[in-house]
């Protein structure tokens, strides 16, 4: 099935459960995240996979995507709304997304998350002033 993207449709297709896993808790997401397959990633996104599927060691496909250098799935997972901040089982720092990428020595992850990460504080910065511009301009409208 690896690879195979008109595979994984017709099974999509004929109902097969995307949440099923193998004995070390691996769903389809992970399976895909595995061997890089990008395309199928998305057919399985496209199709309602849970983005934060956890494997037996507490594992999403953003970990798998990070530690295998797939820099095309980790894009496409973070713009899909995967958790940047994802944690495994073992729940320490080294658990972390950005972390398990600085331990794969993987430069062109690493200056994702961390473009990533800085996105989302500014976006989070915008949203900050906007609402705080805004209960300001209410209290004056309600002392008129």
């Amino acid at each position: 099935i690896f690879g195979h993207i008109s595979v994984v449709e017709c099974l999509l297709d004929a109902n097969a459960a995307m949440s099923q896993a193998t004995e070390d808790g691996l769903q389809c997401t992970h399976l895909a995240l595995q061997r890089g397959h990008t395309a199928i990633l998305h057919l399985l996104l496209d199709r309602g996979a849970d983005i934060e599927a956890e494997d037996a060691r507490g594992w999403t496909p953003l970990h798998y995507a990070t530690f295998g250098g797939h820099h095309e799935a980790l894009c496409l997972l973070l713009e899909n709304g995967a958790n940047a901040n994802a944690r495994n089982a073992d729940m320490g720092l080294a658990g972390q997304v950005f972390h398990e990428s600085v331990s794969a020595e993987n430069k062109k992850t690493i200056n994702l998350l961390l473009h990533w990460h800085q996105m989302q504080e500014t976006q989070v910065g915008y949203w900050r002033k906007r609402f705080r511009e805004e209960r300001i301009a209410q209290r004056r409208a309600e002392q008129w």
